[in-house]
């Protein structure tokens, strides 16, 4: 065996026990129900928990929607779900994009308006969380709109939210929410598709380090402060919705035509 081949088994060696370890100590991060079968998406997230660095980990939920849209109505297009990691009691999700790109041959006569965020949590009674706090209640933060919306390359909306969502490590559960509306403009007879992924974001997280002094260093105390944190998005990929044409292939209903009303004639006698 040459040296190049007991270089690569090594390796390969490596990432199979620190994958299996992290699996077995609990830190396995399920999305939608199901496994992360992506290697590369696992070794991040691996690599992310061991960094140190307080992280936000989004992932799509299994509550996101799937199948179709209703047309001309403001609907829910995405929801993930959010966790902190590497942090004393808190991280704050200070901003993150969101990509909705459009796709099909009649793209063009698809417009997506009033989106917002809808942000939810919640800490089971008993717990601590905070500094000092009591869990048993959860949190929501409705109807925030995007500090920017772009759309680029003639099919894709971008949107920007710069709002700081609190992320505790005790929390149990915690969903960020897109919703939207979409339009058709023009009539047509092909129906239009959209996906929300997060493609990006910026965090801090609070963390903690014991400073020791006297003899021996016998005394000591905790300096706890804020840290930039990473915010793994690998996950963070909406479903493909497709957005139902409204009846007559994206034309207007026809009215009914009523048949005209002959006029009574006078009793003839």
């Amino acid at each position: 065996m040459t040296a190049m081949n007991k270089k690569g088994n090594s390796m390969k060696v490596f990432l199979s026990l620190l994958v299996a370890g992290v699996i077995t100590g609990g830190s396995f991060f399920a999305v939608s129900g199901m496994a992360v079968a992506d290697s590369n998406v696992l070794v991040a997230n691996v690599l992310s928990s061991f960094s140190g660095r307080p992280t936000v980990i989004i992932a799509r939920s299994a509550k996101s929607p799937t199948g179709s849209l209703v047309n001309d109505t403001s609907q829910i297009l995405a929801v993930f779900d959010v966790k902190a990691m590497n942090v004393k009691w808190q991280a704050t999700l200070n901003s993150f994009t969101v990509s909705i790109p459009v796709s099909g041959r009649q793209a063009p006569s698809l417009s997506v308006t009033d989106f917002a965020l809808h942000y939810a949590y919640c800490v089971n009674e008993g717990v601590t969380y905070g500094y000092g706090y009591k869990g048993g209640a959860c949190g929501m933060m409705q109807s925030l709109e995007p500090t920017s919306v772009s759309f680029i390359n003639g099919d894709t909306y971008v949107l920007v939210f710069k709002k700081d969502l609190p992320i505790y490590l005790t929390q149990t559960t915690g969903t960020i929410t897109i919703v939207g509306k979409p339009s058709y403009t023009r009539a047509g007879m092909q129906a239009v598709q959209l996906k929300a992924s997060i493609t990006s974001g910026s965090a801090v997280g609070d963390q903690c380090k014991t400073i020791r002094y006297g003899y021996k260093n016998k005394y000591g105390y905790s300096k706890c402060g804020n840290q930039i944190g990473a915010v793994n998005v690998g996950s963070a990929k909406g479903n493909l919705l497709t957005v139902k044409r409204p009846p007559g292939y994206g034309y207007p209903p026809t009215p009914p035509v009523t048949p005209p009303v002959k006029p009574k004639t006078g009793d003839k006698r």
